[in-house]
């Protein structure tokens, strides 16, 4: 009951204040760590070195929340709170989602170009659509492993659980490695199908094109390498009848019936918002029921 409590704190602490300055900065040195330590290493030494990351976080976390509990259940469910708050991040892809919106919205383009090369990694670009595009996919990426994925192992393991989860996606960002991306392909396999199904009653719900996102949805999902960014990216442009194109992976998913413009990031953030919503009733919910039936 403690852990349902807390990530329900944690996501209203996340959608009123967003993720502190000296967390964000904390992860880019965190990462930054991460990285420098990994270009030392040969494959088979990272997956030891990533296995002993985890177990020394997340084990660490999971002896503090429980030698906390112990002593003070009330400090114990703050406590975890706080891990849980520090986990979710949808006010963040919110708040960088509304700025690059409002900049192209009035015309600002070299705003919005800064902004655009601020908050992601993909080079330099100024033309409208590719920014518009750009900042879609990072919002549909975010939305798995900020909000949903977080969520999902918080919900099943505890705070621990959603710790052990975010140093998988930092150590996966920062070193690129093949074991660290396989790791994190696995660790979302069940949350990205979770996140299918939120985001196509949300899609519903918005009255988008639901009829052509489970179109573009059954054609396209495994035109992208990863087992799971397929699936998320193919509703997302079949819902808003517009054309991604990937061109690292020289990929193209869905049909360009409209011409992607600054309104497409509104809605997009509207359905991962919504979708948000559901997962964590749901999550919720199913934890509850859980606890009711087995105690």
């Amino acid at each position: 009951m403690s852990v349902i409590i807390s990530i329900v704190i944690g996501y209203l602490l996340d959608m009123l204040i967003g993720t502190p300055k000296f967390i964000r900065k904390l992860r880019v040195v965190f990462g930054a760590l991460i990285k420098k330590l990994f270009s030392k290493l040969n494959l088979k030494v990272g997956v030891v070195v990533t296995l002993c990351i985890l177990i020394l976080f997340g084990g660490g976390i999971y002896a503090l929340l429980r030698f906390i509990e112990y002593y003070n259940m009330i400090i114990s469910i703050i406590a975890e709170s706080v891990i849980c708050y520090f986990c979710i991040s949808c006010k963040d892809i919110k708040n960088n989602a509304e700025r690059v919106h409002k900049a192209l919205k009035r015309g600002y383009i070299k705003r919005a170009t800064k902004l655009f090369n601020t908050i992601t990694d993909n080079g330099e670009i100024n033309e409208p659509r590719e920014i518009a595009e750009n900042i879609i996919v990072m919002i549909m990426d975010s939305s798995v492993d900020k909000v949903i994925a977080p969520m999902f192992y918080i919900l099943v393991f505890g705070g621990f659980g959603g710790v052990c989860y975010k140093l998988i996606v930092i150590i996966s960002n920062s070193t690129g490695s093949i074991s660290a991306r396989i790791l994190k392909n696995i660790a979302e396999f069940i949350p990205v199908r979770f996140a299918v199904v939120f985001m196509f009653i949300s899609a519903k719900l918005l009255k988008m094109d639901l009829k052509n996102g489970i179109k573009i949805f059954k054609r396209d999902r495994y035109k992208l390498k990863s087992l799971n960014r397929g699936l998320i990216m193919s509703l997302c442009s079949g819902v808003l009848c517009v054309q991604l194109n990937f061109r690292k992976s020289d990929a193209v998913i869905g049909d360009n019936n409209k011409v992607l413009t600054h309104n497409d990031i509104k809605r997009t953030f509207e359905m991962i918002n919504i979708a948000s919503l559901f997962a964590i009733v749901t999550f919720v919910a199913v934890r509850l029921f859980i606890v009711i039936f087995t105690f």
